[in-house]
């Protein structure tokens, strides 16, 4: 029984260590708390790796006939550029929280409302909004979100709603 306890935890352990997300709300929840805890490295988690991207890429957001090695490019750029922006994104709505007296320690993740928009089968995108509350404070945080396959990635968009 102790050996099987242990399997189910490593494979828990194995199965967290990949990027993304099963759904929209373990996604959202993820970035949540890479908000509230201002941990960069988990928001890379919510990020598509460059094995995922070259996964999309070679699905439907290239020309597929390209060689392994171009898809590989491209998606080590591709993949580059959003993490750049993303970290900037980041950045920016913890800073903004200030603006608008959202204190981390406190803030919990009171809602998300999301609209998906279907593209081709294993490619969606969604356009999420997070409702974060501070004692009697509310804001919302928009993103967007893909769907590579089976796993949701947040990919563009990060700030605080206007």
């Amino acid at each position: 029984m102790k050996r099987f306890y242990l399997f189910i935890i490593a494979i828990s352990f194995l199965t967290a260590c990949g990027n993304g997300a099963d759904d929209i709300s373990e996604l959202s929840g993820m970035v949540f708390n890479a908000l509230k805890s201002q941990n960069q490295s988990l928001i890379a988690k919510c990020e598509p790796s460059i094995p995922d991207m070259e996964k999309a890429i070679e699905m439907n957001l290239e020309d597929s006939t390209r060689t392994l090695a171009a898809r590989h490019d491209a998606a080590v750029n591709k993949t580059g550029s959003m993490q750049l922006n993303m970290d900037q994104a980041f950045s920016n709505v913890i800073a903004g929280a200030k603006s608008r007296n959202i204190d981390w320690k406190t803030a919990q993740l009171k809602d998300f409302h999301y609209t998906i928009h279907e593209h081709v089968e294993d490619y969606k995108d969604a356009d999420i909004h997070m409702i974060i509350a501070c004692g009697k404070i509310k804001s919302a945080i928009n993103f967007r979100a893909y769907l590579f396959g089976d796993r949701w990635y947040l990919v563009e968009g990060l700030a605080w709603e206007n």
